[in-house]
C-alpha cells in the first residue's frame, strides 16, 4: 500500500494545519513554522480589528458572493462562506439549506448587498475581469442594488484564498467590507511580503508580470 495524505486548500480552519502537516513530511518544520507563524500573525491583526467592530455595535456590511456561474452563491456551509463571516460580512446567502444555490436575479436586488464579490479562476485575464465586473454591475435592475451604486462590485482570484496566500485575499476582503477601519490595511504588500520572503524577490518579480489579482 501506498501512504496518502489528504487535506483541503480551500477551508481557510485548516490552513495552520495544512502547511505545518506538509512541513513534518517533507522535513521542512522550521520553514512550515516560520510559513504558519506568518499567516497566523496576518489573520490575528484582522480578526482583533473585527471582534472590536463586533463590541462596538456596529453593523456588519452585507454581501453578495458569486462563484462559477451567474447568480451562483454560497451558504453558510461552504468554505467560500467562511472569510466573509471572519472578515465581518453578513454573507446575504448564508441560510440558504443548498451548498451552492443559484438565486435569482430579483431575490439579490431585494436583499440589497452593500457588497458584491465575484470569486473568479486564477488563469483569468486582467481584461476577463474587468468584463465579469462590468456584467455585473449592469444587469437588470442591479442599478438599484448598493454594491452597484456605490462601486463596491469586486472580482477576486481563486487563488489568493488558498492556503499560505489566504491572508492575502481576507484582507481584501476585510479592506472591502470595512474601509473606515482598514484604510491602512495593504492586501497587496501583504501579497509581496509572503511570496519574496519565502520563495525570493525573482518569484514575486514573475508572479506580477502582467498578473492581476482583484479588480478593479
Amino acid at each position: 500500500q501506498i501512504p496518502v495524505y489528504v487535506d483541503s486548500t480551500s477551508d481557510p480552519l485548516r490552513t495552520i494545519a495544512l502547511i505545518r502537516n506538509l512541513g513534518l513530511m517533507l522535513g521542512q518544520e522550521q520553514k512550515a513554522e516560520e510559513l504558519a507563524s506568518f499567516v497566523e500573525e496576518h489573520v490575528g491583526m484582522v480578526d482583533r480589528r473585527v471582534a472590536q467592530l463586533e463590541l462596538s455595535g456596529a453593523d456588519k456590511t452585507t454581501v453578495f458572493f458569486e462563484w462559477m456561474a451567474p447568480y451562483k452563491t454560497a451558504s453558510g456551509e461552504t468554505d467560500s462562506h467562511k472569510p466573509i463571516a471572519q472578515a465581518g460580512g453578513t454573507n446575504i446567502a448564508a441560510d440558504q439549506t443548498i451548498r451552492m444555490p443559484v438565486m435569482s436575479s430579483e431575490w439579490i436586488i431585494r436583499q440589497n448587498p452593500d457588497v458584491i464579490v465575484c470569486r473568479i479562476s486564477g488563469d483569468a485575464t486582467r481584461g476577463e475581469m474587468q468584463q465579469k465586473h462590468d456584467e455585473i454591475a449592469r444587469r437588470p435592475g442591479w442599478d438599484q442594488i448598493n454594491a452597484v451604486k456605490d462601486d463596491r462590485v469586486y472580482v477576486i482570484k481563486a487563488d489568493v484564498l488558498l492556503t499560505f496566500r489566504y491572508p492575502v485575499g481576507f484582507a481584501y476582503y476585510a479592506k472591502w467590507f470595512h474601509p473606515g477601519i482598514f484604510g491602512d490595511l495593504d492586501p497587496a504588500a501583504i501579497h509581496r511580503e509572503v511570496i519574496e520572503t519565502f520563495f525570493g524577490t525573482s518569484e514575486w518579480s514573475a508572479l506580477v508580470s502582467g498578473e492581476t489579482f482583484v479588480y478593479p
